[in-house]
């Protein structure tokens, strides 16, 4: 089950396996989740990760260990030259991507992400999901960020060099599971890690001094003397990775979501092109009026366009001992756009929603013809045929109002969820806005992390 490590008004921290802790929170109490869990074959965490799979609960296991380090070190391919057992190649080179299998029942213990393959990685993921599903509200939102990752000659289930295709595997199997894949958003990194990655190219043939790091020129050799001292590299070249994936996933049809708080701003190309009529007509009655910006929410939104499906902007260096603590703005995003800012009815979970005034809508026709019409927003037809293009109106929020006929003033915080916290960058988030929040880790010195940031985080003056 977990214990709980840390709480506060308005934060809860657990410490165990985030499937054991799940299980003990109660059915439709979680309003959003966002989290990061250990990507399959990258890295190693702190602490121990290990964890039970399947099997036979009440079975005295018998282990038989292999090792699922995908790129091994100098120290470890020396280790397997000499003929070294496992047991004695992790204590010498610190290997912690472990793989151990019970001979008598088949259960399997492992850290999340060091499977034998992708395809056990992505089933470990779906257990997961149904147990975040039992939890999660009926019009909750989850948010999955997930890398991928390639075959190695050190994995089983593809061809070495071949993308495993982990996040689209994930989405395909959850939404086979019961969950609806609402979109697949592209974080593009504007800073990524540098790749070494190389085409086919010559290169000098050099040896290296016995005993020395140096390198000098071949003398000449089979493989060089033939091409006039160069030898031919063949490397397997591809774009350096720059971006990863956010799964939001829904448990129904009917989930709470608001567009408001995430919007983008408009780009300079449209406010310019709100000077003018659609087609270039500048004797449009609308030319001069549309040219200035205090009333470009006749055609445009002001507060900004919709969020589109590939954010961009930079991870965030760290301090902290963890390789893979995501930015505070990607939790935001999905916070924000996810959960009510005034807050849901106590009595049966319903949220808030904002209360919307739309402004006149101006259509503007292929013709000489202008008019204000309602057509929603929409391009198309009207009347005798005539297209009349694409239409815009302002959009201002200027309440709320209750989703439910409960007839309940007040309102209770939600609850945003991380099952694999890390450094809790989500639930940093989460206190600033306001919000309640639960954290789940396996590895003590995480939770601490975590507890640590947390704690260093006051309470916003006004809850939502």
């Amino acid at each position: 089950m977990g214990e709980c490590y840390y709480t506060d008004p308005s934060t809860e921290i657990y410490l165990g396996n985030a499937s054991d802790v799940l299980r003990s929170l109660p059915a439709d109490s979680v309003n959003v989740v966002v989290t990061s869990p250990p990507y399959f074959g990258l890295r190693s965490y702190e602490g121990n990760q290990e964890v039970i799979w399947n099997g036979d609960g009440s079975c005295e296991h018998l282990w038989e260990t292999t090792i699922t380090v995908d790129k091994p070190t100098l120290g470890e391919t020396s280790a397997l030259r000499r003929g070294s057992t496992v047991s004695k190649i992790a204590k010498a080179v610190e290997v912690k991507g472990l793989y151990h299998t019970c001979s008598k029942c088949g259960a399997v213990k492992c850290s999340f992400g060091h499977e034998s393959s992708s395809d056990e990685y992505v089933s470990r993921t779906i257990e997961i999901l149904r147990e975040i599903r039992r939890v999660l509200r009926p019009d909750g939102v989850v948010w999955w960020n997930i890398d991928d990752t390639y075959v190695t000659s050190q994995r089983s289930g593809g061809k070495p060099r071949d993308l495993c295709l982990v996040p689209f595997k994930i989405a395909h199997l959850a939404q086979y599971d019961g969950w609806f894949i609402r979109s697949i958003v592209i974080w593009e990194k504007v800073n990524p890690m540098p790749e070494s990655l190389h085409g086919w190219y010559w290169e000098k043939h050099k040896k290296r001094i016995k005993g020395k790091t140096e390198y000098v020129d071949c003398p000449g050799c089979d493989r060089c003397n033939p091409n006039n001292g160069y030898v031919l590299k063949r490397g397997s070249w591809r774009p350096t990775e720059g971006h990863e994936y956010i799964l939001m996933m829904t448990k129904s049809g009917k989930y709470y979501g608001d567009a408001e708080p995430i919007r983008e701003p408009l780009s300079d190309s449209s406010i310019e092109r709100a000077k003018y009529g659609w087609y270039g007509d500048t004797e449009s009655p609308y030319y001069h009026q549309l040219g200035h910006l205090d009333t470009l929410g006749q055609r445009f939104s002001i507060n900004g366009r919709n969020i589109r499906s590939i954010w961009r902007f930079p991870t965030e260096s760290s301090r902290l001992s963890h390789y893979a603590a995501f930015p505070k703005e990607l939790p935001r995003r999905c916070i924000l756009s996810s959960i009510s800012q005034k807050g849901y009815c106590p009595k049966c979970g319903a949220p808030w929603a904002r209360i919307i005034e739309k402004g006149n809508v101006i259509a503007c026709s292929k013709s000489s013809k202008y008019e204000d019409r309602d057509y929603g927003g929409n391009q198309g037809y009207y009347g005798d045929g005539e297209y009349v293009g694409i239409t815009y109106r302002d959009i201002k929020s200027i309440g709320w109002r209750p989703t439910c006929k409960c007839g309940i003033d007040e309102t209770k915080t939600g609850v945003v969820l991380d099952p694999f916290v890390g450094t809790g960058t989500t639930l940093v988030v989460a206190k600033e806005l306001g919000l309640r929040s639960i954290g789940i880790d396996i590895s003590e010195k995480y939770c601490e992390m975590s507890k640590e940031r947390v704690e260093g985080i006051s309470l916003p003056m006004k809850l939502w």
